[in-house]
């Protein structure tokens, strides 16, 4: 009885920390992170290698349909994504942060970096960019609903 105890807990144990890997169509190669409940991976997207982890709390972990969607629509939206980001930021930004004199939206957006991609199952997400050191470091996430619809922009980290 106790043999088969143990037996039932280096099974889960074994499971708990497996390695999946899939090698998906649109995607490419993607890690399961247990812990984190994603998949991680590399995308190129807006000409830069850029991080993308994808969200699933199935078991199995899958990639909802939703959250390809939800990609798409981020491979789409560049410009969208920018804009957003400005508009919530800049001001912040040239009242508070900026020791340089005014800049514009336009150099705003260029500082921006894209980092990083979070895929959500109901097709929310989260965008990440390197701030181009306007905010001393600190990392610019912007929002999109699972509408599609990019909502706001803030500052974290």
């Amino acid at each position: 009885m106790i043999r088969d105890y143990f037996k039932d807990v280096v099974v889960l144990i074994s499971r708990k920390f497996r390695k999946i890997t899939i090698d998906d169509i649109r995607f490419g190669k993607l890690i399961w992170e247990h812990e984190l409940e994603w998949f991680s991976g590399k995308v190129n997207l807006f000409s830069r290698n850029v991080n993308l982890h994808i969200s699933s709390r199935n078991s199995p972990p899958v990639i909802s349909d939703k959250s390809r969607e939800a990609f798409n629509i981020i491979s789409q939206s560049e410009e969208k994504i920018l804009q957003k980001a400005s508009d919530d930021l800049l001001a912040i930004f040239n009242e508070n942060w900026n020791n340089e004199g005014t800049i514009n939206s336009s150099a705003f957006q260029n500082r921006l970096i894209l980092e990083a991609i979070i895929l959500y199952p109901d097709g929310e997400a989260e965008i990440y960019y390197n701030d181009g050191n306007m905010f001393l470091g600190h990392t610019v996430i912007v929002k999109m609903s699972e509408d599609g619809k990019f909502t706001e922009a803030g500052i974290a980290g």
